[in-house]
């Protein structure tokens, strides 16, 4: 009766199963319809116009479209900031949009990797508006890149953190990357060739300085050139200056001179000349306008901002002006070169204005703010913030608001970097950033961020304000989310106890703390305790509301589920039986709301072995989507997919597979082969061809799953990671035990990129890598990995949690293999313990303990306890099951042989 390992994958889950609607394969679904993909040329992102008096550098143009042409993957574009790497790339990517290119996207990485794509899939209406924008951003990828024939241009610019550019890197070969960035991490990256981009030489800046100036025959040129690094944002801006003031470049130079600098700045004659230009920009403004816009431009995203953004009433109001005197001031800051206007493309055919300031720019006018008597760094925070406020508290529910909200996110970042002290009124703002970037899925911002937003409110306001409430609430939701559950409960726990003293039981606010603290419960796998906070909430609403509310529909449905979950079938039977019973009555039997109800109650029946039941009610729910909605409609395909796995449960594989693949066909077929929903098939064939035997067509299905997704999504995407582990698992069932440690090898390493090193995923993948190691006969680097990953999982998840009282099951395997019998012994000794005071005596996760116990004392030598164990264990079997089950037997047979040998 060994429990045999437990397959620790990455969850894939196949139906929304708790909201109203319809089961779908994912909350994310695209649009009924065709296949989203526009037939014109499509082009989106900022790119930057033309400098002007752009000097086209044929040389170095050429080697970016040779190595371009020849296919070597990625070219990046490295060298110092002011050096023109922007540049080049974007006269590359107009020269794509002119000559055809099916697309062309300019991502700019200073403000993330999603904006672009995600306006993009908006305006094109490629999926609902529920799609989280970080997946939205990654199936607009697909859609944009993976059905066109011809070329295609992806640029990523300003990159600093290598890392995140691979979530969204295309994979196709007719797709040409370009990435732009003054670290020399970028051009370490793997397959990317790297080119330099070197300052202006001598020539070429006196061509520059000719043509923009007027400079053919000043003595000083060169010294000029010299003194500003050749580089031509310098320039830029000492050509502008001079040709405004018709000075000449040795006057210049003595003006460069009277400006010092705060500290050391690499090629400070460049920044020497942003602090001239500025100065120019005080004697041509007297009101201080054009200098009071510059600095709340440069603490703001470097991505650039929407000029509606900028010059709308609510950025009037910040700065105390007019419609007129902004188009003034614009006009100066543009004649200056402080200030570029760039087009941004959204896919949709439509530009949109971008104000821009370049980095060293924005860098000089931060430094020199607090010297300027008409504006300083904390006033033009201050206006910024007045700003967005307005925008963020007027936004509607419309695509064009959620297609800004993450343009929103950037420029509070920016200003949480840029201001010299935190206010109330900013907080507002970074609360509101960091609970977008948690809906958005990006964890790794919003949880130091919603962190900083709790510790700041608290110092700035105090423990007990409303809105450092608040923010203790957001940080324990975004802890749960990244799977820091002990910290989740921890907070959650302390806000029911606050509420519950200063509220009382019943008030609105203390139910809300308790149903998030029994999520948390129900996420950590702590199901007794989970259970009965959402049986007390569901007992308080129905005497309030009554059992067909609503409201207590939705807490009864999660408290059937942790039912089912807790192996408490019956209970959860009843409780969705009742749901069904309820909706059928005050909905109707075709409401969405009662079909997904009944497929609950389907998959209740499936988690309690009751499989003809749940095929005859899975049959149904097939029957009624095909007629109301179609045969080919997505709830109707997942309707079959969930049918399928009820046959898979029931044992009846010809018909599970028969069903998987008319599913998978139709998927292909509808919504075409990479999609989301149609790979997820595809996997779950492979699994049941693995479980009918058929390894080799279940390896080839999965290798092409694997290929498919790494191509469309990445290689680190979480369906892709999960594709591998159902691989590596397979193999390491097939006997290609070196296969399969490489692959748990790469997988621990993507969810450690993908997830961080603490995330539940990544603590699973590591129990994967140490199993992996454990069948391929190398016991003692799998018990290495295996401590490790239970030391992790308790501090992490908690020591009840199911994977961390695996994850101990499977460090007393390894020490049993690896001749250390002793120490397997005490460990299963430790683990019955446990499951017995979780569980319970009788709850089979309890049995297959004391069974295993048994075997470790047989194994170790300890016959009288493994004897009396076996004895006890058989007398409850015997008690429970049918005589003829085949657990009986085992049991029996396995205390025949010790007592024998005892002998």
């Amino acid at each position: 009766m060994r429990l045999h390992p437990w397959k620790l994958a990455l969850p894939r889950w196949l139906s929304d199963v708790v909201g109203g609607g319809l089961a779908l394969l994912d909350r994310a679904r695209r649009r009924p319809g065709t296949l989203p993909i526009p037939a014109r040329q499509v082009v989106f992102g900022a790119i930057p116009a033309p400098a002007r008096h752009f000097q086209q550098r044929p040389i170095l143009y050429a080697r970016v479209k040779q190595a371009l042409a020849a296919g070597n993957g990625t070219v990046a574009l490295v060298g110092v900031n002011g050096a023109g790497a922007s540049q080049l790339a974007a006269a590359y990517a107009r020269e794509c949009v002119e000559t055809g290119y099916a697309s062309v996207a300019w991502v700019d990485a200073t403000s993330g990797f999603m904006t672009g794509p995600t306006h993009f899939s908006t305006r094109l209406e490629l999926f609902d508006d529920d799609l989280k924008p970080r997946k939205q951003a990654q199936y607009a990828w697909s859609a944009m890149l993976a059905h066109f024939n011809t070329k295609r241009l992806v640029v990523f610019d300003n990159v600093e953190n290598p890392t995140r550019v691979g979530e969204l890197l295309p994979r196709f070969d007719a797709v040409e990357v370009i990435i732009t960035g003054a670290g020399q991490e970028v051009a370490t990256m793997h397959d990317v060739t790297a080119i330099v981009v070197p300052p202006y030489t001598a020539a070429e800046g006196r061509a520059f300085l000719a043509e923009a100036a007027s400079l053919r025959d000043d003595p000083a040129v060169d010294e000029l050139g010299d003194r500003l690094d050749w580089l031509p944002l310098g320039l830029a801006q000492a050509a502008t200056h001079i040709a405004q003031h018709g000075s000449s470049c040795g006057e210049y130079l003595i003006a460069l001179d009277s400006h010092v600098l705060d500290g050391a700045p690499l090629h400070s004659g460049v920044h020497k000349a942003v602090a001239l230009s500025l100065a120019g920009l005080r004697h041509e403004d007297p009101t201080g306008l054009a200098e009071r816009l510059l600095t709340v431009l440069s603490v703001m995203s470097i991505d650039g901002v929407r000029q509606a953004l900028v010059t709308g009433e609510a950025a009037q109001a910040a700065l105390q002006t007019d419609a007129a005197s902004m188009a003034t001031a614009l006009r100066l800051l543009s004649d200056a070169l402080l200030l570029t206007t760039k087009a941004r493309s959204d896919g949709s055919g439509a530009d949109i204005a971008v104000l821009a300031v370049h980095r060293i720019t924005a860098q000089v006018v931060r430094s020199q703010a607090d010297r300027s008597s008409s504006v300083t760094l904390t006033d033009g925070v201050a206006a910024a913030v007045r700003m967005l406020s307005h925008y963020i508290d007027t936004a509607v529910e419309d695509d064009d608001s959620k297609s800004g909200h993450h343009e929103l996110v950037t420029h509070i970042t920016a200003l949480g970097e840029h201001s010299p002290e935190w206010t109330a009124e900013f907080l507002t703002l970074y609360a509101w950033a960091g609970e977008s970037l948690h809906d958005a899925g990006d964890l790794h911002r919003a949880v130091p961020m919603l962190q900083t937003t709790y510790d700041e409110r608290e110092r700035i306001l105090g423990r007990h304000h409303p809105d450092t409430r608040t923010s203790r609430f957001d940080l324990a939701g975004v802890y749960r989310s990244a799977g820091r559950f002990d910290e989740a409960v921890g907070i959650y726990q302390a806000i029911v106890d606050e509420r519950h003293r200063e509220l009382g039981p019943e008030h609105i606010d203390t139910r809300e703390a308790r149903y998030s603290l029994a999520q948390t419960y129900e996420a950590a796998g702590r199901l007794s305790k989970a259970i009965s906070i959402y049986e007390a909430i569901v007992a308080a609403r129905e005497r309030e509301l009554g059992a067909g509310h609503p409201g207590t529909g939705a807490v009864r449905t999660m408290l059937a589920h942790a039912y089912a979950a807790a192996g408490r079938h019956d209970e959860a039977i009843t409780l969705h039986r009742a749901i069904v019973e309820e909706r059928e009555r005050d909905l109707g039997h075709e409401h969405p709301e009662t079909l997904t109800s009944r497929s609950n109650l389907a998959s209740a029946y499936e988690s309690a072995g009751l499989t003809a039941e749940a095929i005859r009610l899975f049959r149904a729910i097939v029957a009624d989507n095909t007629r109301l909605l179609g045969r080919d409609h997505l709830s109707t395909l997942t309707s079959r997919n969930n049918l399928a796995q009820a046959y898979e449960s029931a044992g009846w594989r010809f018909q599970a597979i028969a069903t998987y693949q008319a599913t998978a066909g139709a998927m292909e077929r509808v919504l075409g082969p990479g999609h989301h929903s149609t790979l997820t098939v595809r996997s779950n064939l492979a699994h049941i061809y693995r479980r009918a035997g058929m390894d080799d067509e279940a390896a080839r299905l999965l290798e092409s799953i694997v290929a498919d997704e790494e191509r469309l999504l990445g290689a680190d995407h979480p369906n892709t990671l999960t594709s591998k582990t159902d691989l590596a698992h397979l193999y390491r069932v097939s006997g290609r035990q070196q296969e399969a440690v490489h692959l748990f090898e790469v997988i621990s390493a993507g969810c450690e990129r993908m997830y961080g090193a603490a995330h539940p995923i990544t603590l699973i993948s590591r129990s994967n890598l140490a199993l992996g190691y454990r069948w391929a006969g190398r016991p003692d680097e799998a018990i290495g990995v295996f401590i490790t990953a239970v030391r992790d999982q308790e501090r992490v998840l908690g020591a009840e949690h199911e994977v961390t009282l695996d994850t101990r099951q499977q460090l007393a395997y390894a020490y049993g293999v690896a001749g250390r019998r002793e120490e397997a012994v005490t460990l299963f000794q430790a683990l019955f313990a446990d499951l017995e005071d979780i569980h319970g005596p009788d709850h089979p996760d309890t049995l297959s303990a004391r069974g295993n116990l048994a075997y470790a004392y047989a194994a170790a030598g300890h016959l009288d306890e493994a004897i009396a164990l076996y004895q006890a264990i058989l007398a409850h079997l015997e008690s429970t099951l049918n005589p003829d089950d085949p657990a009986i037997a085992t049991v029996r047979d396995n205390l025949e042989q010790i007592i024998d040998g005892a002998a």
